[in-house]
């Protein structure tokens, strides 16, 4: 929790293709419990999923994922 409000952005998908490649920003208030942030996001072929925020020291972000084999 913080009393700063934070834009948090996650960006899904490869480095080498920016058509293969989705941001998204989330704007977080101020001294929120925590926020849930794209629940049920498919992800596969080993892509790579970042998250930061322009506010030092405000945001914490855990988070796991499913692995479904078929």
């Amino acid at each position: 929790m913080s009393g700063v409000a934070a834009t948090l952005t996650v960006e899904f998908g490869g480095v080498a293709d920016p058509g293969d490649h989705l941001t998204k920003a989330y704007s977080i208030p101020a001294n929120s419990a925590p926020v849930p942030i794209a629940t049920g996001q498919r992800v596969q072929g080993g892509a790579v999923i970042r998250a930061f925020s322009g506010t030092t020291a405000v945001l914490n972000a855990t988070g796991f994922y499913n692995r479904f084999s078929g």
